[in-house]
C-alpha cells in the first residue's frame, strides 16, 4: 500500500496473517499486520553493498565501478543526478571522474566555494535543501554555481583520514527526494568508494607501472635476459631475439654459454658466481655470438632476484657496441700502422741523418784540409813574393848587363861586326829586353802581393 506525505510517497511493506472465525452464523476475519518496511530496506542496502563489495574485486576499470555503484545504489536511492567529485590539492581544483546529471555537465572546475568544496573544508555529509543553500551563501560561506537543486546530499570520500572528494546525489525539482537518513547510506557506500579508489588507484598505477616496464623491454634497443640459476634462459626481449637471431623455441634449448664468445667463457663464469654469491655486477664486457656465428660486442651490468637469500633469476641489460668496438679497432689498426710507419721512417731518418752526418764530417775534413793547403799555399806565395822582391836587383843586374854588353856590340863601339853578328846580336837584345819587362811585371806584382809597391808620380796631360 502507499501513503501519501506532501509529494513524497512512502511505500510501506508488511508481514500478512489472518485467521477466520466462526460464531453462530457469521464468520470473522482477524488479520495481523507486521510493519517490515525497515526491515526490507535494511535487506536492500545489505544486498546493494554486496553488489558494491563484489563490482569492487570483479572491475577492472574505475568508470565501470562508479557506474555500477550507481546502478546498485539506485535500489535503494535515486540515482537519477548522481556524481563522483575528486579534488586535486596541487591546482586546487575538482574534477568529475563519473556524472549523470540532468542538467549540468562538467569535467573539471575550480574548487572555489562550491558545495563540493565545503563538504571537502568541513569533512563531514552535508543535507542542503534550497533554504540551506542560500544560508551558507548568504554567510560567504558557498557559492551558487550551476543550475540549482531542491535537495543536494554530498559525503566526503576519505582515505586514511584525508578527504579525497566526494560522492553526490541531488534532485532538481523535489525537494522530499531525500531524507537525513539517506545519509547514513551515502556515507556508508562513500568508505566503500573511498576504499574502491584507494586500491583502484593504487592497482591502477602498478598496472601503469607495468605496462610502461613491459614498453620498455620489448621498444629499448638494450639486450635484455633472465637467466635461471641453472645457465638456462627464462626470459629474452624483442631486441635480443633480433640482434641475435634464434626463436623462442631455439632459446629453450640453449643455456647462457651457448651464445658466449670462447673469449668471453672464463670472464662470464666468474661474473655468474658472483652473481650467484649476492654481488650486483656493473660494467660487464663481453662477447655474444648470434645464430649466424657472427659476434657481438656487449657491455652492461648484471644483477640477481633472491628470495631467502637464495638467487632466483639473473637480469641482465646489455648495449649492442660493436660498431664502437669495430670502430675502435680499425682506429687501433691505423694507430698502430701509423707508429710502425712512424717506427719505419725514424729509422729511415735515423740512417739518411748518419750519413749526412758522415758528409757534413768529410765536408769538415775536406775544408780543414783545404784550409790547411791554402794557409800552405798563401804561405809559400808570401815566401814566393817575399823572394822575388827581395831578389828584384839580383834578377835585373845581370840582364842589364847583357843588354848593356849587346847595345856595345850593336853599336860597335869595341869593332866592327858583319852582318851575320848582327842579327845575333840583335835577337840577344830584343830576348834579353823582352825578359826584362817580364821579371819587371813579375816582380811588380811581386811587390804588390808584398805590399811593396813603389809609387812612380808624375804629371800627365788629361788633355
Amino acid at each position: 500500500m502507499s501513503i501519501a506525505e506532501r509529494r513524497k510517497k512512502i511505500i510501506l511493506e508488511f508481514d500478512f496473517a489472518g485467521k477466520i472465525f466462526a460464531e453462530e452464523e457469521e464468520e470473522t476475519l482477524v488479520v495481523s499486520l507486521k510493519d517490515i518496511t525497515e526491515h526490507k530496506k535494511a535487506e536492500e542496502i545489505q544486498k546493494t553493498l554486496y553488489n558494491i563489495s563484489n563490482a569492487l574485486n570483479t572491475t577492472d576499470k574505475m568508470r565501470d565501478l562508479y557506474s555500477n555503484i550507481r546502478e546498485y545504489l539506485g535500489n535503494i536511492l535515486d540515482t537519477k543526478n548522481f556524481y563522483v567529485a575528486l579534488y586535486d590539492e596541487k591546482t586546487d581544483s575538482i574534477s568529475l571522474p563519473f556524472e549523470v546529471d540532468e542538467k549540468d555537465d562538467y569535467e573539471t572546475f575550480p574548487a572555489g566555494k562550491t558545495l563540493i568544496a565545503y563538504v571537502i573544508k568541513t569533512g563531514k555529509p552535508l543535507f542542503a535543501n534550497r533554504q540551506l543553500q542560500d544560508e551558507l551563501n548568504k554567510q560567504d560561506k558557498i557559492d551558487l554555481i550551476g543550475t540549482r537543486s531542491e535537495i543536494w546530499l554530498g559525503v566526503p570520500l576519505k582515505v586514511e583520514n584525508k578527504v579525497i572528494g566526494v560522492i553526490a546525489v541531488q534532485s532538481y525539482d523535489d525537494p522530499h527526494l531525500y531524507s537525513e537518513k539517506d545519509i547514513d547510506i551515502l556515507t556508508f557506500i562513500s568508505e566503500e568508494i573511498a576504499l574502491a579508489f584507494k586500491y583502484k588507484q593504487a592497482e591502477e598505477a602498478v598496472r601503469e607501472s607495468e605496462e610502461k616496464y613491459r614498453n620498455f623491454i620489448e621498444t629499448t634497443h638494450e639486450l635484455i635476459q633472465s637467466v635461471l640459476p641453472d645457465d638456462h634462459f627464462n626470459f629474452v626481449n624483442k631486441a635480443w631475439h633480433d640482434i641475435m637471431g634464434y626463436t623462442k623455441k631455439e632459446l629453450s634449448e640453449l643455456s647462457l654459454f651457448d651464445i658466449i664468445h670462447p673469449e668471453s667463457h672464463e670472464q662470464c663464469q666468474n661474473m655468474f658466481r658472483k652473481v650467484l654469491a649476492g654481488e650486483s655486477v656493473t660494467n660487464v664486457e663481453a662477447k655474444f655470438m648470434t645464430k649466424d656465428g657472427s659476434t657481438v660486442f656487449v657491455e652492461g651490468d648484471v644483477t640477481g632476484s633472491y628470495v631467502d637469500g637464495k638467487l632466483v633469476t639473473t637480469l641482465g641489460f646489455f648495449r649492442d657496441v660493436t660498431e664502437r668496438k669495430r670502430a675502435e679497432e680499425a682506429l687501433q689498426r691505423a694507430y698502430d700502422e701509423l707508429e710502425l710507419r712512424v717506427e719505419e721512417r725514424t729509422a729511415e731518418l735515423k740512417i739518411t741523418n748518419e750519413q749526412l752526418q758522415q758528409e757534413i764530417d768529410e765536408h769538415n775534413r775536406t775544408e780543414t784540409a783545404l784550409a790547411e793547403a791554402k794557409a800552405a799555399a798563401e804561405s809559400a806565395n808570401r815566401a814566393k813574393s817575399d823572394f822575388l822582391a827581395s831578389m828584384s836587383h839580383e834578377l835585373r843586374t845581370p840582364l842589364n848587363a847583357i843588354i848593356g854588353f849587346s847595345e856595345v856590340l850593336e853599336d860597335q863601339i869595341v869593332g866592327k861586326i858583319n852582318e851575320r853578328q848582327k842579327k845575333f846580336i840583335n835577337n840577344v837584345l830584343t830576348s834579353a829586353r823582352h825578359l826584362l819587362s817580364l821579371i819587371n811585371d813579375i816582380l811588380d806584382l811581386s811587390k804588390v802581393e808584398a805590399g811593396k809597391l813603389e809609387l812612380d808620380l808624375s804629371n800627365i796631360s788629361i788633355k
